[in-house]
């Protein structure tokens, strides 16, 4: 009988050097991540598998993973916070995890205020995809949504409008499913350059009237008997007709080891960095392990893929207008988004703000993007923002001025 956690509980350290900086010699300096209060993440001796970091619209971060600490995988979770310290990881409770099954590859996007799971669960040698939809204590109610597949893995391709789920076969066609109404339906298919075993990916729109969009994938393949990173792109033409105008057989030598390394992640949000796993530890199990030097958008083509758009975003923070009459209980600013065309953006930048001389934060996107400010004195203040897009094309900075009374 598996033992279950709340994700409040208060779990033991374990020594571990399992999620690992890698520096710019990722042979001789890999550092073990921290967790929040000392220790390190997770188990020495058991193995850690398909990381996906979680970026929510209020600005928390969450690693969900998976492990076989307490015998079979279960699903894990920890909270990264602003110094991408972790910490330590709990498992998800009774349904998402399930007394002698497997549950792997989780896949998460935001139901606000909820978030939803989609997993692989293995139950009597049976393997389906389930959708649970937890809340903010990670207490979660029976499957709402069941795929009667049996993929090597989940992944999901991240677009500025939607998200897609992928399902990987070991073979160059991958299962697709888009989303209706909050749930996995509309069961498609595409075909990458590779035999895949496990891969995630995100959606890039340019900042031109055509809406053209850059497809970049990360993968699990298999090369030369061992299981190795592999980066793909595509290019192509028209948000809604999507005709594939180029596909890169992306060049990853920055990737490459002699070593097993699989399940990776992309969290172009924090810089473009990969999360996957690997046995490169020498314990004979598997590791999770983050590239922070050699990022995603450091790929040679991939740089040359990024030239192709160097405008910033143009930001308008449109409430309050400049000398507005605010109140002293508690403001909220809102700022719109465009690229340089004047096409107005829902998502793919990251908008940040500051109050006078404070540090600047990360705003809320929901549409547009908004700050709640509380506990302001009475006075003149001087409210900033500026934007970043998935490019790295950083917006001038705005200001205006407000009389908080």
């Amino acid at each position: 009988m598996k033992k279950l956690f709340v994700f409040s509980l208060i779990i033991g350290l374990f020594t571990s050097c399992s999620l690992f900086f890698i520096g710019d010699n990722y042979e001789n300096k890999i550092v073990p991540l921290a967790v929040s209060g000392g220790g390190n993440l997770s188990t020495d001796s058991h193995n850690e598998i398909s990381p996906f970091l979680f970026r929510g619209s209020d600005g928390t971060v969450l690693l969900f993973f998976a492990s076989d600490r307490l015998g079979s995988y279960d699903i894990y979770v920890s909270r990264m916070n602003s110094g991408d310290e972790f910490s330590v990881p709990a498992k998800l409770p009774f349904p998402v995890n399930g007394d002698n099954t497997y549950e792997a590859y989780p896949v998460v996007h935001e139901s606000y205020p909820n978030l939803k799971v989609t997993l692989l669960k293995i139950s009597n040698s049976v393997t389906n995809i389930y959708t649970y939809t937890i809340d903010t204590n990670f207490i979660s109610n029976l499957a709402t949504f069941i795929v009667y597949e049996s993929p090597k893995g989940l992944g999901m391709i991240r677009k500025t409008y939607e998200n897609l789920l992928l399902l990987p076969k070991g073979i160059k066609s991958v299962g697709v499913y888009g989303s209706i109404n909050g749930e996995w339906d509309m069961p498609g298919s595409t075909n990458l350059m590779n035999d895949v075993f496990a891969l995630n990916a995100i959606s890039i729109q340019t900042n031109n009237m055509n809406g053209d969009t850059i497809d970049l994938y990360i993968a699990e393949i298999v090369t030369g008997g061992k299981h190795q990173l592999a980066a793909e792109g595509w290019v192509k033409s028209g948000y809604f007709t999507n005709t594939v105008i180029q596909q890169l057989n992306i060049s990853s030598e920055l990737y490459s080891s002699a070593y097993n390394d699989i399940t990776p992640f992309i969290d172009y949000q924090g810089g473009f960095k990969v999360y996957f796993a690997s046995d490169r530890y020498g314990k004979g199990n598997y590791d999770l392990y983050r590239y922070n030097i050699y990022t995603y958008n450091k790929l040679p083509e991939v740089q040359q893929l990024f030239a192709w758009d160097t405008q910033p975003p143009l930001l308008n923070p449109y409430y309050p207008t400049n000398g507005q009459i605010v109140s002293i209980i508690g403001f909220s600013i809102s700022v719109s988004v465009t690229n340089s065309s004047g096409i107005e953006l829902s998502g793919g930048v990251d908008v940040f703000c500051s109050l006078d001389d404070e540090a600047f934060v990360e705003m809320s996107e929901d549409g547009d993007w908004s700050r709640y400010f509380s506990g302001v004195s009475a006075g003149i203040h001087t409210l900033r923002v500026y934007g970043v897009d998935a490019f790295r094309n950083i917006s001038p900075t705005y200001s205006i001025t407000v009389s908080v009374q």
